[in-house]
């Protein structure tokens, strides 16, 4: 990294043009992020003010997250897995009080979804569930929880997409991962589990699954959220309160019934291993385009994209704006006033705030961090005097919190 440790606090928070309003960034971290703030394992969040000014850092607990009991504990596969070593941090939302909603992702163990944990201001965790969530959950408010979650099929080790042709998904020995949208209450109760590769194998759809890369996890269900009321306005058959779900390796945007568990609509564009799609206005909705791109922008991408007309525009990066590339990751955030936007390009470290109406630059976040006291890059001479720039898996806006905040050295 060129980052220069003497600058860090400056880099990773810079405002250029300050909106009104007294949102902050919240930005996710995990093992060793953010260690000048959380000094023992590092944070996994950090909430900033505008001008880069620490609000609250979330310590990074690991032993007391993996000795906590489990609500849900399903079996993994792995050998001596270390919970200090192996989990990285994924998705964080956080709760009207201060808590913390976070993802696990482990390395090495089978599957490698960590699941959901409630997570305190002090970094303690409140519940935790080894249910296999992955990717980032969603908040539909204090008391619902949903995201992407996964079964284990083991006696299923092939699809067959239509009853009376030779078109076959073909697993290992293992099984199929069959992918679902779990509901969790705010204290990690299981509500309801939507299985989602069975809704989409019974489907005008299924045809899509032999376009599918990974046989083993067809779909790659990668969000989930609510259709607010404007959308269920906007677009015919959709209700308030449908599912939108992204599915990255097929390409698609898929809408499921809340009541019937159905697949109602299926949208594809010019846009490829998307994450993060996210309503905005009407029949609008906004994703991280990881592949998609254009000669305009790209070549990952905030798009917006109208579902009902299927009108897509590039809003980010555009002429003259910088050429970034996210090819497994990506997050995007839009403002409560509908306005602007966050969107991370993991693979980058880097975040940009943007203005939807004219791709102005408002302010750059960057995943820089201090590792010179770390034991384990005690010997690397190079963080002596440089920041390390780490992958940045998300920035989001939050409201100043309600309970007292405090930086946790």
């Amino acid at each position: 990294s060129a980052y220069d440790l003497k600058s860090l606090k400056d880099d990773r928070v810079q405002s250029f043009k300050l909106p009104s309003g007294d949102e902050r960034f919240l930005m996710i971290g995990g093992p060793n992020y953010f260690l000048d703030l959380c000094p023992k394992h590092g944070c996994i969040a950090v909430e900033f003010a505008r001008d880069g000014k620490v609000a609250h850092a979330y310590p990074y607990l690991p032993e007391e997250i993996a000795k906590a009991k489990k609500i849900v504990d399903l079996p993994y596969e792995s050998a001596f897995f270390d919970f200090a070593k192996q989990a990285r941090v994924h998705g964080v939302q956080r709760f009207s009080n201060g808590d913390l909603l976070v993802t696990f992702e482990f390395l090495g163990t089978f599957p490698g979804a960590g699941g959901i944990a409630r997570i305190s201001p002090d970094g303690n965790p409140l519940w935790v569930r080894g249910d296999y969530g992955h990717h980032w959950p969603a908040l539909v408010d204090d008391d619902e929880i949903i995201g992407p979650s996964m079964k284990i099929t083991a006696s299923q080790q092939s699809i067959k997409i239509y009853k009376d042709l030779r078109f076959v998904l073909k697993c290992g020995p293992m099984g199929m991962l069959s992918e679902t949208i779990n509901i969790v209450n705010g204290s990690g109760k299981t509500i309801d589990q939507i299985d989602l590769l069975n809704a989409f194998i019974n489907s005008p759809y299924r045809g899509l699954l032999y376009q599918s890369p990974n046989p083993c996890l067809p779909l790659h269900l990668n969000s989930v959220k609510r259709a607010p009321a404007d959308m269920a306005s906007a677009l015919q058959g959709v209700e308030t309160g449908d599912f939108i779900v992204s599915l990255r390796d097929i390409n698609a945007i898929g809408i499921i019934g809340k009541d019937s568990k159905k697949f109602k609509r299926l949208f594809r564009g010019t846009w490829m291993r998307q994450h993060s799609v996210q309503p905005l206005e009407g029949s609008k909705i906004l994703m991280f385009d990881n592949l998609g791109s254009d000669y305009d922008g790209g070549p990952s991408r905030l798009l917006q994209v109208d579902l009902a007309t299927g009108e897509e525009r590039t809003i980010f990066p555009r002429k003259g704006q910088p050429v970034l590339f996210s090819h497994l990751s990506g997050y995007v955030d839009i403002s409560a006033d509908r306005q602007r936007a966050l969107v991370s390009f993991s693979d980058e470290g880097l975040a940009y705030e943007v203005r939807l109406s004219d791709s102005s630059i408002l302010a750059k976040i960057t995943s820089l961090h201090d590792l010179h006291a770390a034991p384990a890059y005690a010997s690397d001479t190079k963080f002596q005097s440089k920041a390390a720039l780490f992958r940045n898996y998300g920035v989001l806006y939050v409201q100043k919190p309600s309970f007292s905040a405090n930086v946790v050295k």
